[in-house]
């Protein structure tokens, strides 16, 4: 796909959007599986929500997944999902999603927010605003959502 086909980068109505969707969840507590605002998310179910809530993908039912699976398996689940959803891009622009490795598969998942502050919901963390400088030198792989 060039550069010609891909989806719209989100405008600044949409991110203005997207911040208030954002900041609704903030201090949200990470909780493997959830996706309960207030209550607790993970990353997926936090991508997921917001997407959804900005109306560019359908409500689904993410798989299962064990909370340790990018340990000890190679499966790409979280990519193969987003896939379904999103293309995948050389660099991100605000409200594309940003993919990192993290033990053998990429199993984090966040949303570009500008070139170093993303959206997430992290282990041992609320959900919150971070920077992407954090987790330099880990592979990343960046995805804009299909709409």
């Amino acid at each position: 796909m060039n550069a010609d086909q891909l989806p719209p980068v989100a405008t600044v109505p949409e991110m203005l959007q997207m911040m208030r969707i954002i900041e609704s969840w903030a201090g949200t507590p990470f909780h493997h599986g959830q996706g309960q605002r207030g209550a607790g998310v993970d990353c997926a179910h936090f991508l997921q929500a917001v997407y959804h809530e900005m109306g560019w993908i359908p409500e689904f039912q993410l798989p299962y997944y064990p909370h340790d699976w990018m340990l000890h398996r190679d499966s790409e689940r979280f990519l193969e999902t987003i896939a379904g959803y999103c293309v995948e891009i050389p660099s991100p622009k605000p409200g594309d999603a940003i993919v990192w490795r993290d033990g053998r598969t990429y199993s984090h998942g966040a949303i570009c927010l500008d070139n170093d502050c993303i959206a997430h919901a992290h282990v041992d963390r609320v959900v919150g605003i971070d920077s992407l400088s954090e987790f330099a030198g880990k592979p990343m792989k960046f995805w804009r959502v299909i709409r």
